[in-house]
């Protein structure tokens, strides 16, 4: 905001046409001062409401970034204090994936990371935070169309 303080900004530069269009519905409807503050608050509200939802979702990609995916989606909506469901419905929202998608994504990632020296496919698995080898070719799999074993192979 500081970048706009003191210059002429239009609305539309801020916000999508079709909230403005119906907060002026709102405001022209109103039947007194009060009414249209009513309307303004309320907006504004919600706003804050937003940003707030967003960084607990920071939050929660932060997190899963430390636990490198391994973690329980139930216990990271707890320790956020929110409904599993509401983790979902904003994380999905905002990162545009499940928090659970999205931990196998890091969870993959780290698995590249990590995989250099000699290891067998087991203990890079393991390393990786996966319960079993099947699990882990099966997500591996997932990502590149082909086996560990042929991943590695290749390079």
């Amino acid at each position: 905001m500081h970048k706009i303080f003191g210059k002429c900004v239009l609305l539309e530069a801020l916000m999508p046409p079709t909230q403005i269009d119906a907060i002026i519905r709102e405001l022209t409807t109103a039947k007194s001062d009060l009414d249209r503050l009513i309307v303004v608050e309320s907006f504004l509200i919600q706003r804050l409401n937003i940003r707030l939802n967003q960084r607990q979702i920071i939050l929660a990609v932060e997190i899963i970034k430390k636990h490198a995916g391994n973690l329980k989606i139930t216990m990271l909506a707890q320790q956020l204090k929110i409904s599993q469901c509401q983790l979902e419905k904003r994380f999905r929202k905002i990162v545009g994936a499940s928090p659970k998608k999205f931990a196998s994504i890091v969870r993959f990632r780290n698995v590249l990371n990590i995989a250099h020296g000699e290891r067998s496919m087991t203990q890079l698995g393991l390393e990786a935070g996966f319960f079993d080898q099947a699990h882990f070719i099966k997500d591996f799999k997932s990502f590149t169309g082909i086996t560990p074993e042929q991943y590695f192979r290749r390079k």
